[in-house]
Parts: structure tokens; C-alpha cells; sequence
């Protein structure tokens, strides 16, 4: 019988779980890195999502691990070519647009930060619960008539034109492919081009050497100074301590951010000087990688990986 652990049983799907018993042996964590790093070898197979940093000591202590599954998209927390030393496989969620395009967390989530950002939501929310009634201090933007850039237009860049779009927002691309005809966007060919024009720009392009520091003080530079920056890709793609300075020095107006720099080492108490810059300041907000995290698309997700998991293990 295979030996399965899942590092991030709670509130995984029962449906899910009753597909993994019917071909394995389940271990549920969570574990500590230096428990994982022990116990890992009595393991056929790991489940992950992003609690754990996958790197080359967890991956050698793995000393009989066969394959990784973890239900995202971006695989920047697993050393995916030490793995692919190992004979390790790696099941994700990368490549499946069909299944993907029924998943609509993120994108529903990158809306409401661009809400309340604009809407200065968790500045009011905080001053009501100090007995404060304020309205004039709270005013906020509208988005009708603004223009929103897209740069990366996959699946989730796609829902949020379609959003903006309802939202009455002039919007423009920027995508290394050439994107369908479409009299409601403007693809744009060149990225200095659509910062300059940007209200609020969204981030939607994969983590890679090409797109880590994309934005950094000479981009924040060429947007608006009331212009605002949502980012629920990954962190690096953001030169953080620019991205404060830009605040700070009121470059730009403010950012949202589901992600950050070196996730993994802030769970484990080490300081993050953009968690820090925010504790005082509310032009930025930022929220602890919920992107993908609703109940329905946690659901969705933990079943179609382990079917994954279930079709991997009947052809070896």
C-alpha cells in the first residue's frame, strides 16, 4: 500500500481524503520542518501546499518519495530540478487551463484588494472599532472611467478585464502573446507605455528569472503618483524595499499585496521589513497568500490533485 503525508490536512477535502484512502495509507501533519525532515523518509508520496519551503535537504530526506503533488500553480516552494535529479515527480495544477478556468478565488480576491485599497476599507474598518465616525478622512476613488493595467493575461488576467470591464474601467494589457480582438481592451506592446497610463495596474505573470525584480523604482517612476499597484502572482516579482521607498516618498500612491518576499521565512518568525512598513502605514495592504483560499476552490482543487495522485500511481 502506498504511504502518503499531507502536510496541510485541515480542512482538506473528505471527498478528496476518500479518494487518497482508497489507493494509500494516509499521515496527516502539519510538521515542523525538522519533524518533516525526520519522518520524510517513511513517505511514497507528499502532499504540499505552501506552508513548507520543498527544498534539496527536505527533498534527500525523501530517501523513498516518489512524487510531490501540490495544488497551485506556482512551484517556486519546491526545488523542482533537484527534484528532477531525484526521479521525483512533481504533480501541480500548472498547464490544466480547463479545469482552471471553473477556479475563480484569486481573481475574485485581486478585485476586492483593488476595493479596498480605493475605498480605504481597512484604514475606516480600524478607526470604527477605535469609537471613531469619520467619514471626510476615509474618501476614497472611483474606478468607473479609470484605466487598469493587466500585465499577464492568463486565466486570471482574463476574469479581472471581464470585472473592470462590468466596473465601467478603460483596460489595457500587456502580454507577451497576442491576445484575441476584443473592442474593450487595448493590448498594449510596450510595459512603459501602459505604467504611464495605469490608475491601478494588477499583476498576473508567473514567477521566473525573467519577471523576478519586474517592478522595481524605474517602473514605479514612469506611473502616476495616484496610481496603485496590485500584486497576487508572487512576491518576488516586486522589489519590495523600492516598492516602500515609492510609497513612502509618494512615487506612487499605494499598493495591495497577497504576496511576499521569502513567505515560507516569515511564518517561521523571521521580520519582513514590508510587513513592517505597513503595521504604520494603510496606503499598503497586504494579506497572507488567500488568493486561492475559499472553501470552493480549495474543494475543487484537492479533488482534481488527487485523481492526480490516484492516475500516477495506477501507471507505475
Amino acid at each position: 500500500m502506498i504511504s502518503l503525508l499531507n502536510l496541510e490536512p485541515n480542512g482538506f477535502s473528505s471527498h478528496a481524503n476518500k479518494i487518497l484512502k482508497s489507493f494509500s495509507v494516509i499521515k496527516k501533519g502539519p510538521l515542523s520542518r525538522k519533524k518533516l525532515i525526520g519522518e520524510l523518509e517513511n513517505y511514497d508520496a507528499l502532499i504540499v501546499r505552501l506552508s513548507h519551503e520543498i527544498d534539496k535537504q527536505i527533498i534527500d530526506a525523501g530517501r523513498n518519495l516518489k512524487v510531490i503533488s501540490s495544488a497551485t500553480t506556482g512551484l517556486d516552494h519546491i526545488d523542482l530540478k533537484y527534484a528532477h535529479e531525484k526521479n521525483i515527480k512533481v504533480l501541480s495544477l500548472q498547464g490544466e487551463y480547463k479545469f482552471l478556468n471553473e477556479v475563480h478565488a484569486t481573481a475574485e480576491h485581486t478585485w476586492a484588494l483593488i476595493l479596498a485599497l480605493t475605498r480605504k476599507i481597512c484604514s475606516s474598518y480600524e478607526s470604527v472599532k477605535n469609537n471613531q465616525w469619520d467619514r471626510d478622512n476615509y474618501k476614497g476613488a472611483e474606478l468607473k472611467n479609470s484605466t487598469l493595467g493587466i500585465v499577464g493575461f492568463g486565466r486570471i488576467g482574463k476574469k479581472i478585464s471581464n470585472y473592470a470591464i462590468a466596473f465601467g474601467m478603460n483596460v489595457v494589457v500587456f502580454n507577451d502573446k497576442k491576445i484575441a480582438s476584443n473592442n474593450k481592451i487595448i493590448q498594449e506592446r510596450s510595459l512603459s507605455r501602459l505604467l504611464k497610463k495605469s490608475d491601478v495596474l494588477s499583476i498576473h505573470v508567473p514567477l521566473s528569472d525573467t519577471t523576478r525584480n519586474m517592478f522595481s523604482m524605474p517602473q514605479f517612476k514612469m506611473m502616476k503618483k495616484n496610481s496603485i499597484i496590485i500584486n497576487t502572482s508572487r512576491g518576488e516579482i516586486i522589489n519590495e524595499i523600492d516598492l516602500i521607498n515609492a510609497i513612502k516618498n509618494k512615487i506612487i500612491h499605494g499598493a495591495a499585496l497577497d504576496v511576499i518576499h521569502n513567505e515560507s521565512k516569515f511564518m517561521s518568525n523571521i521580520n519582513s521589513e514590508i510587513i513592517d512598513f505597513a503595521k504604520t502605514n494603510d496606503r499598503l495592504v497586504i494579506t497572507p497568500h488567500i488568493g486561492g483560499a475559499t472553501y470552493e476552490s480549495m474543494e475543487k482543487t484537492e479533488i482534481f490533485m488527487a485523481n492526480k495522485l490516484l492516475e500516477y500511481f495506477k501507471k507505475i
